[in-house]
């Protein structure tokens, strides 16, 4: 089986179809072994794989729906025939392709947001938001590695949650 490169870790092909199958089911389970276990079931593929594919549990499942999240945003903006030339318009185009690609699984976006918000995520709760604002500077071509590198980062981390938590409101 091939693994698809999403972001900076390797996504396998099961783990894809594992949580894209659960999405449906999320809204109502939350981001549960239950919901994984259904995906597994509705993607044809055997149950005792989830937790081979999420040893770490549902919040294995999370940071692979944010990975491929992160991965369709680019490639969807480096699809656009006229990309925006200035630094600021390409960064609100990839913002508001990430949104309209997860309008149809809003609410697995707002129960991976609580979970994401439990003390005992947090760490993983940075590293996901770290490499999705690193994904949108890196697909606006942006190449600096001085201290403009993290203060630029940052200061899309800050914009990019409060635009997701309005849009989520």
């Amino acid at each position: 089986m091939s693994d698809k490169m999403f972001a900076d870790e390797r996504v396998s092909d099961e783990t894809v179809a594992i949580v894209l199958a659960a999405l449906m089911h999320i809204p109502f389970d939350g981001w549960t072994e239950e919901a994984l276990v259904a995906g597994a079931i509705d993607a044809g593929i055997d149950v005792e794989r989830v937790s081979v594919c999420f040893p770490a549990g549902p919040i294995d499942a999370i940071v692979a729906y944010i990975t491929m999240a992160d991965t369709e945003m680019v490639a969807a903006f480096e699809a656009l025939d006229d990309k925006p030339k200035k630094v600021h318009l390409m960064v609100r185009t990839l913002i508001l392709l990430r949104l309209e690609q997860a309008s149809p699984h809003k609410e697995a976006v707002r129960r991976a947001l609580t979970q994401l918000a439990l003390p005992i995520n947090t760490g993983q709760s940075a590293r996901t938001l770290y490499r999705t604002v690193d994904a949108m500077w890196c697909a606006t071509g942006q190449k600096d590695t001085d201290l403009s590198f993290y203060t630029k980062r940052a200061t899309l981390a800050a914009v990019y949650s409060a635009t997701l938590l309005a849009w989520m409101a």
